[in-house]
């Protein structure tokens, strides 16, 4: 803040005079003012002169300004927000990319195990070749042993009994070991196209969640119903969960079994978002619902599980629940937590 005004032309814009000592100029319009038109004492002054941090606004200005700093600090507070929601966009995009890198490992190491089945199957193929192949040798053995046997033998009728069980004994032989290795490599064909059907169903649901306990509209026509649903999943993406989610993020949304006029119980909605980003944004911000509106803190937002998955998650809350019954202390409980395929037991302390 300038303290004097030397060698210039500026007129005080109180008495509109351009001689006098003890200037003072605002910082925000340029305008000079005399100290003692201030009605500023020299104590005051020399104070303003001293303090090199000290900033001094005319009167006008300083009317403007006490308007903006609470919308600077307000711009300030948004600013903030927005930085940490870019940050957490970006760990967000990280972690995306990290299950992107998991997934395209798990592919490779499935290709590399259909090469392992691959080879498996074609040596048991090779081993039914070879077998086939001993057996016809065996087949010709047994023939010149029984020519010998008939040439020993002059009963025709004992000729005929000594071909049947030779022949007999050793076909049954090979054709036991040629099932089995055809039983093994079924087997294996099997498990391989459950492992298939297992992945390729994980694949399409990956970017689904399916949410319980939401009200259901009564009004007559589907394409209502069907708005109400995206509505009220909007406004709790936004509203309760705070993930700005759009419409266009939402690719299909439909309930889940056969509508009941006449049941007091919602039928779950099937949600199929645009990207796992989002369905990642959605799920890491479960934890405000505890204090979102009241219409949203009964609802239950869920992984979209395929029926393996679901089976193994019935089975682990099963048992989760057997191990709080037997915890006596009643210190802890006992929850399923993780994603779907990695689910495990986590143990929490009771809050008193």
């Amino acid at each position: 803040m300038p303290k004097k005004c030397v060698d210039t032309n500026e007129k005080c814009a109180l008495c509109s005079k351009a001689t006098g000592d003890s200037w003072l100029a605002c910082e925000i319009c340029g305008d000079w003012y005399h100290a003692k038109c201030l009605q500023l004492s020299d104590e005051a002054y020399k104070v303003l002169q001293d303090l090199d941090t000290c900033h001094w606004f005319c009167k006008t200005c300083n009317d403007k300004v006490g308007k903006i700093i609470p919308s600077l600090a307000g711009l300030q507070e948004r600013m903030t927000v927005t930085e940490k929601t870019v940050t957490k966009i970006e760990n967000d995009m990280e972690k995306s990319n990290d299950q992107i890198i998991k997934v395209k490992s798990d592919i490779v190491k499935l290709s590399g195990d259909l090469n392992t089945f691959k080879s498996e199957m074609d040596k048991h193929l090779q081993d039914s070749a070879n077998n086939l192949h001993d057996l016809k040798v065996m087949v010709g053995e047994c023939n010149q042993k029984i020519m010998n046997q008939i040439g020993k033998e002059k009963d025709a009728e004992s000729q005929k009994l000594v071909w049947s069980a030779v022949v007999k004994e050793q076909v049954e032989e090979s054709i036991e070991r040629v099932t089995g290795n055809v039983q093994q490599v079924k087997l294996s064909l099997q498990e391989t196209r459950a492992q298939l059907t297992e992945q390729r169903d994980k694949e399409s649901r990956r970017n689904n969640v399916v949410l319980y306990k939401v009200p259901e509209s009564v009004a007559l026509r589907a394409e209502d119903r069907n708005k109400a649903d995206m509505a009220f999943c909007l406004q709790l993406f936004n509203n309760g969960l705070q993930v700005g989610a759009a419409e266009e993020d939402m690719v299909n949304i439909f309930r889940l079994g056969k509508r009941d006029a006449d049941s007091d119980t919602p039928r779950p909605i099937m949600i199929q978002l645009a990207s796992y980003s989002v369905k990642n944004l959605i799920m890491q911000s479960l934890f405000k619902l505890k204090s979102a509106d009241q219409k949203f803190k009964g609802i239950i937002i869920a992984h979209d599980m395929t029926i393996s998955e679901r089976q193994e998650c019935k089975r682990l809350v099963e048992e989760a629940k057997e191990l709080s019954s037997q915890d006596t202390s009643g210190e802890f409980v006992y929850r399923v937590r993780g994603l779907p395929g990695e689910m495990k037991i986590t143990k929490f302390r009771v809050r008193n």
